[in-house]
Formats: C-alpha cells, structure tokens, sequence
C-alpha cells in the first residue's frame, strides 16, 4: 500500500466532491461536529472557571487553607509566631462562627455571625474576592457589625443604621437570650450571594462575649501562599509544629461534600455534551456510507487497476480523518470564542429578550417581565472562563479519533467489493 498515494485520493475525494452526492453529506457530517463541539468547549471553559473562581471565595473567605482546633485548655494560642517557621505560612486569624436573629425596624432575618479579625479583612486572599459595596471595612468598635449584601436589602439597613442581634448562651441548665444593638459599618459582598447571602461579621473580642463557647468554639483559620495542591504537605508540616493540643484540618477535609458536588455536576454536564459529539460521529458514519455507494464504480476500476484492499481502505479513512479534523478545529476555535464572549453574549441576549418583552407589554397594555440570565442568587456577577489546554487537546484527539472510528466500518465494506460484479452493472 502506498499511503502518501491513499491520502492524496481521499483528500482529493474530500474537497472535489464537496457540491455532490456523498462528499456533500460528508461536509455537513463535519458541521454537525463542530456544532457539537462548540457547546461542549463553552460549558466545559466556564465549569471550570465557576469551580476555580467558587472555590477561591470559598476558601479564602470561609474556610481558610487549614483551621486549627483547640482539644486541650492549656493551647499556646500564639499560632502566628509558632508557624512562622512553616514555609508558604502567611498568617492565622482567630475565628469564631454561630447563628443569631438580626432585626431592623422595619424586618429581621436569621444570619450567620461571624467574629473576625479586624485585620482579617487585610489579607491577600480575603482581599481579592471581599469587598464593600459601600462603608470601609474597618471595627471601629466593639458595637460594629459589617453586613453581606443580600442581608442589608431583606433587613433594609445601610451603613449607619442600627441594627440588633438577638444571641444565646448556656447558663446553668438554661439558654440565656442576649439582644446587642450594632452600628453597620459596611456592606460586603464575595460576588457570589449563594455563599455570602446570611453572613454578618462583627469583631470576634465580641463573638466571644455573644456565643456559646461549647457550641460555637474559637478556631484558627490558617492561610497559606503555596499552591492548593501542595495543601497536604502543608498541612503535614502545621501539624507537626502545633502538635497534639491542636486539630488541624485542611479545606479538602472541611469543604468535601462541596467540592465533590461540583465535581459530579460538571462530569454530568460533560457526559451530555460528548453525547452530541457522539451523535455526530454517527453523522459522519452515515455520510461515508453514502460517499461508499456512490464512489464503488471508481473504488471498482481502482481495484482492477491494481490496488490493494489497503490503499482502498485508507483513502476513505483518510476521508473521514479530514471530516474529523474539519469539525474538530472549527468547533474548538467557535467554542473558544463563544467562552471568550460568554458574557457579552448573554447580556445581549437578555437585552433582546427583555426588548421584546417590553414591546409586548406596550401592545397589550400589561406589565413587562423581565428575565436575568446571570441572577446572582445563582451565578457569579460575571461568568469566569478557564481554558485547561490539556483537556481542550484531550477533546480534540478525541473528537478526530472519533470521526476516524465512524468511517472505519465504510471503509472495510468499500474494500470488501469485487470489482466485476460492480462494473456488470454499469
């Protein structure tokens, strides 16, 4: 077999016959491909990108690289000078979570109360994804609260207003009820209201004071500036250093469920999407079908000619690796586009939809509803983008491979055919 002989042939067959028959069928099998592609590279760009970016807040804001717990009464407490020894440590902040019902004059809602640091608010990781939509982010006082978005609009306060806080502790065999009036000092907000919507920081001398300590205990939460996958050996090293008097847990411990949830979801959507990839490598296998039954005079005078089973099989596997690679580079770079793009795109898109809600509200003399593509209560603000060249060169290996497979069986039956009984016919 001369294979630089059974390319050229398939080649030619790809791109001369494109207008009729088989070859025409053969190009709209690649189109089916690159469509079935390009949702595949958006939803996997922007997984990803919602499972970094999510995770980032996650672990920066709430959980912390590694939290230490005390076990024992007699904990050195001084965990900043203890791990200043542990590379890639950058601080530990003294923590201290429980629940209370916080009310305004006009509502009152059930909030996650956070004690914090007041130089919490100053580290890198806390910095990048905190911020206040208005206040500074500073305790003034011990009376200081700062308040998540979502909770100052249900409780309809601002930076300024008085807010109280109704908490309870132990006393005896009894839950003693506390109210404490705060002044808001600012309005926070991660950009991401599904983990920031309840939460209600307050200086933690004062959560100490509020909260129940057998319930609600002071942690440690310990941030680190090396990799997220060297948090084992991280966490191995504090461990070490803080001993037995401490618990030490990292974020994969203490977010688990979480991140394996996302996990499972984009696997799912992943799976749906190869799916319609798959659904077009029949696409291909079907056209080259096609192209077989109307290409068997000339398979049929190639054979008599000489060639071997080989050439004749290779050059409609050649056909379909053409079809493949056409697909797979034009449904990559249109997906890449489109995950570039995402956030333009559905922005316009929701001011089409709500220009034509709007529109039909004025003919009919009723209310327009307007629909949010991107509503924080669910996504991010924007849509973040990841790119894992890795696994984009995964799907397109994959893709092309696919597209060879689809045409291998055709390609056998064209080179099953005797060439007499095809020529009697013609």
């Amino acid at each position: 077999m001369n294979p630089r002989l059974g390319f050229k042939l398939g080649w030619r067959a790809f791109v001369t016959r494109s207008g009729v028959g088989g070859g025409r069928f053969l190009w709209s099998s690649s189109l089916a491909l690159a469509l079935g592609l390009v949702p595949l590279v958006v939803v996997l760009s922007i997984a990803d990108g919602m499972i970094d970016s999510i995770s980032s807040r996650t672990i920066e804001t709430l959980l912390s690289h590694e939290q230490a717990w005390p076990v024992t009464l007699n904990a050195d407490q001084d965990l900043q000078e203890k791990l200043s020894k542990v590379a890639g440590f950058r601080a530990a902040y003294r923590e201290q979570s429980g629940f209370g019902l916080a009310y305004s004059q006009t509502a009152r809602l059930g909030v996650t109360l956070r004690g914090v640091e007041d130089r919490w608010a100053g580290d890198p990781g806390v910095r990048r994804f905190l911020s206040a939509d208005s206040g500074t982010l500073v305790f003034p006082d011990q009376e200081s609260l700062w308040v998540g978005r979502e909770a100052s609009v249900r409780l309809g306060v601002k930076v300024g207003d008085q807010l109280k806080v109704l908490t309870t502790r132990t006393g005896g065999t009894l839950r003693i009820p506390r109210v404490t009036t705060f002044t808001v000092r600012a309005i926070v907000s991660v950009g991401y209201q599904e983990l920031d919507r309840l939460w209600v920081f307050l200086p933690v001398e004062t959560s100490v004071r509020l909260l129940d300590p057998l319930q609600n205990p002071v942690f440690f939460g310990i941030k680190s500036d090396r990799p997220l996958s060297e948090t084992p050996a991280f966490l191995k090293q504090v461990r070490e250093v803080l001993g037995r008097n401490w618990q030490v847990y990292s974020w994969q411990t203490t977010g688990r469920s979480q991140f394996l949830n996302y996990q499972a979801t984009r696997f799912l959507l992943l799976l749906v999407m190869a799916l319609i990839v798959l659904v077009a490598g029949i696409n291909i296998a079907t056209s080259m079908v096609t192209l077989v039954r109307q290409r068997r005079e000339e398979t049929a005078i190639l054979k008599a000619l000489g060639a071997s089973v080989g050439l004749v099989r290779f050059q409609f596997l050649v056909l379909g690796l053409c079809a493949g690679l056409l697909g797979t580079l034009a449904g990559i770079g249109l997906g890449v586009l489109a995950a570039v793009e995402i956030n333009a795109l559905a922005f316009a898109l929701e001011a089409v939809l709500n220009g034509f809600s709007a529109l039909r509200a004025w003919l009919m003399a009723t209310d327009a509803t307007f629909v949010h593509l991107l509503n924080p209560a669910y996504y991010l603000e924007t849509l973040p983008v990841k790119f894992d060249l890795a696994l984009l060169a995964l799907v397109a290996a994959g893709s092309v491979t696919l597209a060879v497979v689809a045409s291998a069986v055709p390609a056998f039956q064209a080179s099953r055919q005797r060439p007499i009984e095809v020529l009697r016919r013609v």
